[in-house]
């Protein structure tokens, strides 16, 4: 390994914790065309993501606020604004505490911005992930990041915000895995219950005890469920 001050290190070997398109940049010249092949198959969407407490990312009418916002505008751009007073049971505040992802400006009264990047399933990301055998520990390289979560029969997955079971149902039909979804919209969770039990599936969906559950957000909505 060589650093910007030109200092040189000898290792064994290296663990490459990083997103596939990381480590293909890191490797360089130097990536085999096995790694290339597997590793480039991983596709990333960059997500900038905001802590601010601007109201207007939220919906206008203040009585359909939930955990959990979909928010659109005439120009057919559409984000996700999360109202942590209610996930974190803050109570309330003179203004809202809320982070918001991918927004089409700054939010106002911004607190903190980070970007992250989350992979993008698709078909080729599937088949290479069945592949990450043939490249790890090769030249003395393993890679594990996010790309690289290999599931089967004797995990257990525990999802946080499982939503209306769609992931749950799909990732224990294909694994056989042991799956625990927490939700705290009372709605959600009574229909995932009912469409796992609908599948033959043993899939556990709880509320934490300590946070107050939320009947059903999206009252007043026609839903697509």
């Amino acid at each position: 390994m060589v650093s910007k001050d030109g200092a040189q290190e000898v290792y064994s070997g290296c663990i490459m914790a990083v997103h596939a398109p990381d480590a293909l940049k890191m490797l360089g010249s130097q990536v085999t065309f096995d790694e290339k092949r597997v590793l480039g198959a991983f596709q990333y969407a960059n997500i900038d993501i905001f802590l601010h407490r601007d109201k207007k990312f939220m919906p206008q009418n203040r009585a359909v606020w939930s955990a959990c916002n979909f928010v659109g505008n005439t120009d057919g751009k559409a984000y996700m604004t999360y109202w942590l007073n209610a996930l974190q049971n803050i109570g309330e505040t003179s203004l809202p505490f809320l982070v918001t992802l991918n927004p089409d400006h700054t939010p106002e009264h911004t607190l903190v911005k980070w970007s992250t990047a989350l992979p993008l399933p698709s078909a080729a990301a599937s088949k290479a992930s069945l592949e990450l055998h043939t490249i790890r520990g090769k030249r003395g390289i393993w890679f594990c990041g996010t790309c690289q979560a290999i599931i089967n029969e004797k995990d257990e997955v525990l999802e946080l915000w499982c939503g209306w079971r769609t992931l749950a149902i799909e990732t224990v039909k294909r694994t056989g895995c042991k799956y625990t979804g927490i939700n705290i919209v009372e709605e959600q969770l009574k229909y995932a219950a009912m469409k796992a039990k609908e599948a033959g599936l043993q899939v556990v969906f709880s509320r934490p005890g300590n946070v107050s559950a939320f009947s059903n957000p999206y009252e007043g909505f026609p839903s697509p469920y």
